[in-house]
């Protein structure tokens, strides 16, 4: 039920979504299965986050960071922690959050890690720091390879193509983008083309069309507005 109420959110119909995911987490509830439990409550703050309820998904996440114990879900809270102040402008609060995300980010976990450099370059590009952005994209780059994940560094390629774009180095920032399209397939998710469909526009390159669900994920959302690009769905031409 958590994956159909995913599923339903990336597919434009974020309430419904909500709804289910709602259901399974007080099903998890009823149950006694702690796990689901908490993999409900980040699903629901996902997608409160994605419609723009910030305080609602700020205030269960906090209390689902000051209460869990296992260093996985801490470490996923804090990051959506971050994104939520990031999305708000509160860069310092964000900045908080992602270490301490990354103090639970285990070193032997390159998936995690891959997490926390992509987190990181967000935050840099938001502050306008273009080559702190690029290595943070290159080290996240080069965790998803060691944990053998190519597919989950499309994201980080987009986010390092622009960063090497606008820091004048034109073939890295091609090379980058290029790889990022080699990636993406039918199958990406709708967060992978938001985010490809904007750093090939930052580029004026070709790519896919920017999905008009793309507004609902931070990551397109933050990109969008950091490289001055309009929202998917705005009367300004998104």
């Amino acid at each position: 039920m958590i994956a159909h109420g995913a599923l339903l959110w990336e597919c434009g119909e974020p309430q419904a979504g909500l709804e289910m995911t709602r259901r399974a987490h007080a099903g998890a509830v009823r149950a006694g299965m702690h796990g689901w439990k908490t993999h409900a409550e980040t699903g629901i703050a996902r997608i409160l986050l994605g419609l723009g309820e910030h305080a609602e998904a700020i205030s269960r996440l906090s209390h689902l960071f000051d209460k869990t114990s296992r260093p996985l879900d801490a470490c996923v809270t804090a990051f959506l922690l971050g994104f939520a102040h990031l999305d708000l402008g509160e860069i310092d609060q964000a900045q908080e959050w992602f270490d301490r995300a990354q103090v639970h980010a285990a070193h032997d976990d390159p998936a995690r890690l891959a997490m926390a450099h992509q987190a990181m370059a967000c935050l840099a590009t938001v502050r306008g720091d273009w080559a702190e952005a690029a290595r943070q994209c290159h080290d996240s780059i080069a965790k998803w390879e060691d944990a053998q994940l190519h597919s989950r560094s499309l994201v980080a390629r987009c986010w390092g193509a622009v960063a090497e774009h606008r820091l004048g180095h034109q073939p890295q920032a091609l090379r980058m983008l290029d790889a990022a399209l080699q990636i993406h397939t039918d199958c990406s998710s709708p967060l992978q083309t938001s985010v490809l469909a904007a750093a090939c526009e930052a580029l004026e390159r070709p790519g896919p069309a920017a999905p008009a669900v793309g507004r609902w994920f931070i990551y397109a959302r933050l990109a969008r507005v950091a490289w001055g690009l309009s929202l998917p769905g705005d009367g300004a031409g998104g």
